[in-house]
């Protein structure tokens, strides 16, 4: 595995587990390389292993945070394992797929509740009540505090969309950076709000105003 891809380790996924008290290798083994196929399809440029790297690595800052820190990961590693482009179900779907293999393990339903709920919340589309899911979203969106990161994700995230011409892409693009903006505040947990968000905010002006020409 490359090196850069530490967090997405067999060594992690197995710990996991067993923290939830699955202890059946085989299985566990065949749900870790079913889903690395999936963040493995070619269409996939920035919904990929990387990101679910760099989330776990974010993850890591803060996991202590967390309410339910096992659940949590759960919902890092299975929030876009389903990824149809253009597609406005991909996360219900991720959390149907993270259903049918915590209901596999035989995990408690409070857990399974939970770990979807978290992952339908990576929508962006409204706050999250729980604090948990408002620190997923925020180690979902923590690369654009990052001015290169961010950069490179607007590049990949053009790539998927490949087939839109570019004024649609700019249009649909900057509607969704600005709704960011147009929040009170783009993070949702004061130590994202602390590392990222003035550094987010300058990242997304800059790049609608680079869409827009």
């Amino acid at each position: 595995m490359k090196q850069e891809l530490i967090y997405i380790s067999k060594k992690r996924w197995l710990s996991l587990w067993h923290r939830l008290g699955v202890y059946s290798y085989d299985r566990i083994i065949n749900s870790y390389i079913e889903l690395l196929k999936r963040y493995n399809e070619p269409h996939r440029k920035y919904h990929n292993l990387k990101h679910i790297n760099d989330c776990l690595a974010e993850f890591s800052k803060v996991f202590h945070l967390a309410k339910e820190p096992n659940a949590l990961e759960l919902a890092i590693w299975y929030h876009d394992a389903i990824y149809e482009i253009g597609a406005s179900d991909n996360e219900k779907k991720s959390s149907f797929l993270a259903d049918g293999i915590m209901s596999g393990f035989l995990v408690s339903e409070e857990l399974i509740k939970t770990v979807k709920d978290i992952i339908v919340a990576t929508e962006h589309n409204k706050i999250p009540e729980s604090f948990d899911a408002k620190l997923m979203l925020d180690i979902d969106i923590s690369n654009i505090g990052s001015a290169d990161k961010f950069k490179e994700t607007n590049k990949l995230i053009r790539e998927e969309y490949s087939l839109v011409p570019d004024n649609l892409f700019a249009s649909g693009r900057s509607n969704i950076l600005q709704s960011f903006l147009d929040r009170s505040s783009i993070y949702l947990t004061e130590i994202f709000q602390e590392r990222y968000e003035q550094s987010a905010r300058e990242n997304i002006t800059s790049a609608i105003r680079e869409l827009n020409g």
